[in-house]
């Protein structure tokens, strides 16, 4: 899923939109399976209305679980890339990333205050039946 916002997701260029989300989870619990998306915060572009569409949609179509990802700058990336974040010590040191998958290895594209605020937005207001 990556993000409950269609704009952000258009300006990751994903060739995804938020109804055919919607859509393949429904399906998937129709057939009897659990379910589980991948959201990410702290992109570029991202506000926390935006944060507040994505929990929002996550709780429409309730999964049953979440994984949060925190924005990253990986090799391939249309942003700016230096191998050098991966041999950066202070990368991990800091706890707060470790909530996220993978959070820790890589260069953040916003700074921890503005993901805190984020991470309290989405604590506050998802469906606690969603873990």
């Amino acid at each position: 899923m990556e993000s409950g916002d269609q704009a952000l997701l258009s300006s990751y260029n994903k060739k995804l939109n938020v109804s055919d989300v919607e859509k393949a989870i429904q399906i998937t619990k129709d057939a009897g399976m659990k379910t589980s998306v991948t959201a990410i915060i702290g992109s570029p572009d991202e506000t926390l209305e935006s944060v507040c569409r994505s929990v929002a949609m996550i709780n429409k179509i309730c999964p049953n679980s979440v994984s949060w990802s925190i924005h990253s700058v990986y090799p391939g990336s249309s942003l700016k890339f230096d191998p050098m974040w991966y041999e950066d010590p202070h990368l991990s040191k800091e706890s707060f990333w470790r909530l996220f998958d993978e959070g820790y290895k890589a260069k953040h594209v916003r700074d921890i205050e503005y993901v805190q605020r984020a991470w309290e937005l989405i604590r506050k207001d998802l469906n606690p039946e969603i873990k």
